[in-house]
């Protein structure tokens, strides 16, 4: 009997003990390999349907192991390598578009709406002096503008115009509201001075590498002691390396010419009319998102043209914009140097209500072209004769 009791209690000790073997291994090994789940349904024939759910997959699979897992158009490959043909798709493809410039998951990843986010608005001061000033004293007052580019529509998908952009721009300049030597002896006129900037242009921005290319046109309105419209056309190019530098040229070429009449104890009338302008120039775009141009050249009159720009964001939306152009005469300190000399220096503070300031440059809508101001519309003046 006591031997039967032993025998009995020892079978049960084995019993549990090839039990817990079964279920460690069992709970080790994971879910089933294969990720497919039969399901009787019938099909629109009425012939019973396998379908497959991919949420199943086995856990000791991974979808970055391509021979563990095998997509063949409608055919699927288990890792046994079962096959099973998909009668119907169970999932639609995703396409994602780039957009030139940063990721998705970016700060500067586009989220406005593509009339909004690359305008500009601009505030600031500024000081000036050209060849209508007859060399006395300079221009001093505040300016205010906008400036706004977008892809140019119906033409992305074409050959050769894929990131194709226009901007357009206004500027208003507003000065010596204390009155100038300029215009003391002329008769008939106030002392203040107003003018008027508008810019239009097309353009190619890039981002990495490769060639950058844009045409504009200026239109330039002067209130001072007559009034006075001219225009010219403007164009840059240059070649981007490593997204950072970029080499290049940019030049301004007149468009004809406007007669000024005034009187100095004599009618007198004098002609006015851009310069042309022909400079090499280096931009850098740095690590914090702003961006600054030296450059120097040569007008068609052969005087000796230098400036530099740059700008600075400040905080979220804001950034802080600073130019300077100084025109060196070919007479140097000779007789009437003084009345051909041209200089001008502006700061401006820049409000981007359709992005970031730190992101502005790595938009490739983002307006190429500054709007217009007395920097780049450089005037000349021709003699001065009696009027008839």
């Amino acid at each position: 009997m006591r031997w039967e009791v032993w025998q009995a209690t020892l079978g049960v000790i084995v019993g549990l003990s090839v039990w817990a073997g079964d279920s460690d291994r069992a709970l080790s090994a994971g879910p089933p390999a294969t990720p497919f789940v039969e399901d009787e349904t019938l099909d629109a024939t009425g012939s019973p349907r396998l379908e497959v759910a991919p949420a199943r997959m086995p856990l000791n699979v991974s979808v970055e192991e391509p021979s563990a897992v095998e997509f063949d158009g409608p055919l699927i490959l288990s890792p046994d390598g079962e096959e099973t043909i998909l009668e119907e798709p169970i999932w639609e493809p995703l396409v994602v578009e780039e957009y030139p410039g940063e990721f998705l998951d970016s700060e500067c990843a586009p989220r406005k709406p593509v009339w909004f986010r690359n305008l500009s608005i601009a505030a600031g001061v500024h000081g000036f002096k050209g060849p209508s000033d007859f060399g006395q004293s300079g221009n001093f007052g505040f300016d205010e503008g906008l400036n706004w580019g977008a892809p140019v529509p119906f033409v992305q998908n074409l050959p050769f115009c894929s990131g194709l952009g226009f901007q357009l721009g206004v500027r208003g300049v507003h000065g010596n509201y204390s009155g100038n030597q300029a215009t003391w002896a002329f008769d008939g006129f106030s002392s203040d001075r107003d003018q008027f900037f508008f810019t239009a242009a097309t353009f190619t921005r890039r981002l990495e590498r490769g060639w950058q290319t844009g045409g504009a046109f200026d239109y330039f309105h002067d209130n001072y002691y007559d009034d006075t419209d001219l225009k010219q056309a403007r164009t840059e190019f240059a070649y981007v390396f490593d997204g950072r530098h970029e080499l290049g040229f940019w030049g301004a070429y007149g468009a004809g010419s406007d007669q000024v009449t005034f009187t100095i104890v004599h009618k007198l009338v004098t002609s006015l009319e851009p310069n042309d302008v022909y400079t090499l120039f280096y931009r850098r775009r740095f690590t914090g998102g702003g961006q600054g141009r030296i450059w120097g050249g040569v007008t068609g009159d052969g005087d000796v043209v230098l400036g530099a720009d740059g700008t600075v964001p400040l905080g979220t939306n804001w950034s802080l914009q600073n130019n300077f152009t100084y025109l060196i005469p070919k007479e140097g300190r000779g007789f009437g140097a003084e009345t051909q000399e041209s200089w001008a220096v502006s700061i401006r503070l820049v409000w981007y209500p359709g992005q970031l300031s730190r992101c502005v440059f790595k938009d490739r809508f983002q307006p190429l072209f500054d709007v217009a101001d007395n920097g780049v519309f450089l005037v000349e003046r021709g003699p001065t004769t009696l009027a008839p």
